[in-house]
């Protein structure tokens, strides 16, 4: 059995998205979380009823799509959706303005860093590195 896994998962390295169809809820979970572990990936999980639950909580990332299996999916999820074909606006808009404020704050985080540590050095340097006090 290991070594269909292994098949399993040299086969879902090649890809860039595994779908999961007319599977179980816990199968659909593993194959996200056997895929995270092997593959050191990132996961995304796209659901719309019950039966995907698992598989969202299991995954990084969430999205549950409010229809007519009911709203399962779309409490147990990061984030919600009305329909399908907003999922793209979801990834493109969202997914870049995220990676924008993320940028900006490493840059504040450095910039913080920066202004936090100069006068330290500026103050060492003046006291001859000494760590006595200015009197």
């Amino acid at each position: 059995e290991e070594e269909h896994v292994d098949k399993f998962v040299q086969l879902c390295s090649d890809c860039q998205v595994v779908v999961c169809a007319r599977c179980a809820p816990v199968q659909k979970a593993e194959v996200v979380t056997l895929v995270m572990k092997r593959l050191n990936k990132i996961s995304l999980a796209i659901g719309d009823g019950g039966n995907d639950v698992p598989m969202i909580l299991s995954a990084d990332v969430g999205v549950g799509i409010m229809g007519n299996e009911g709203m399962q999916a779309s409490r147990s999820s990061d984030f919600s959706i009305g329909e399908f074909r907003l999922l793209k606006r979801l990834l493109s808009v969202h997914g870049r303005y995220s990676s924008l404020r993320m940028c900006d704050l490493i840059k504040f985080s450095f910039y913080k860093n920066v202004c936090f540590c100069t006068p330290q050095v500026v103050f060492a340097v003046y006291n001859l590195f000494s760590a006595n006090t200015i009197q």
